[in-house]
């Protein structure tokens, strides 16, 4: 059961050594491998909060600027309409003109203060809408780092408890490994124990029959005890083995089934959110 190489006293055999590393370097691997998993997650995470806020803001700037045109062009056309009619008025009697200037003055005053009143409606409805547009940017800027600095804590604490498992699944096993070296180590003593208790009881030709008998009978119960032992032994290691693997894919598969969860509820309140916010533009913009 135990390789034959011996190794100098106090220093662990070469077997021992390459498992130690083996198991050091697969727990780095898989680190390194959840590390870069989170990074993709919350680089996409971001990129699409980046362009969904980029989208939003564009169709505000584009509605804004439709806005604008529209009210712009329909003063214009209004303006050049009556200028038009006061020119025609003016050029065809300059009697009448005079006698209604008190009239045209009196219209020309309402009209302007009517302007007015439109430019400034615009002017404070451009505004708000800005306002609107502002304050949705700064909440949606607020959400997306809030939102990042709560993923960067779930990693760092993920790291945490994926190296606190490291360190303790280590000590772990350099502690069976230190124990198992020391029980090859006993038995080595034991079996050089009745290696000497043979050549006792050869050179003891004297002892009577039955004392060889029973002495015989002795050795054979203890070599049938060790190797029971030895069989329980491996066994009792081989099941805990496989109960601290079945521990580790559990919990690998609920670690895994969280993230997914955390991420669908976190695509569906920013759709929520998205739906809101563009069902707010439009009743604005009506």
């Amino acid at each position: 059961m135990y390789s034959r190489s011996r190794s100098p006293r106090g220093q662990l055999p070469d077997s021992y050594l390459a498992a130690i590393w083996r198991l050091y370097g697969g727990y780095k691997a898989a680190i390194w491998r959840l590390y870069g998993g989170y990074m993709a997650a919350i680089w996409r995470l971001y990129g699409g909060y980046m362009a969904a806020i980029w989208r939003l803001y564009g169709g505000y700037m584009a509605a804004i600027w439709r806005l604008y045109g529209g009210y712009m062009a329909a003063i214009w056309r209004l303006y050049g309409g009556y200028m038009a009619a006061i020119w025609r008025l003016f050029g065809g009697s300059l009697a009448a003109l005079w006698r209604l200037y008190g009239g045209y003055m009196a219209a020309i005053w309402r009209l302007y203060g009517g302007y007015m009143a439109a430019i400034w409606r615009l002017y404070g409805g451009y505004m708000a809408a800005l306002w609107q547009l502002c304050g949705g940017s700064l909440a949606a800027v607020w959400r997306l780092f809030g939102s990042c600095v709560a993923a960067v804590w779930r990693l760092f604490g993920s790291c945490v408890a994926a190296l606190w498992q490291l360190c303790g699944g280590s000590l772990a096993a350099v502690w069976r490994l230190c124990v198992g070296y020391r029980t090859g180590r006993n038995r080595t003593a034991r079996n050089r124990t009745g290696r000497n208790r043979t050549a006792r009881n050869r050179t003891g030709r004297n002892r009577t029959a039955r004392n060889r008998t029973v002495r015989n009978r002795t050795a054979r119960n203890r070599t049938v005890r060790n190797r029971t032992a030895q069989n329980r032994t491996a066994q009792n290691r081989t099941v805990r083995n496989r109960t601290v693997r079945n521990r580790t894919a559990r919990n690998r598969t609920a670690r895994n089934r969280t993230v997914r969860n955390r991420t669908a509820r976190n695509r569906t309140a920013r759709n929520r959110t998205a739906r809101n916010r563009t069902g707010s533009v439009s009743v604005q913009l009506l």
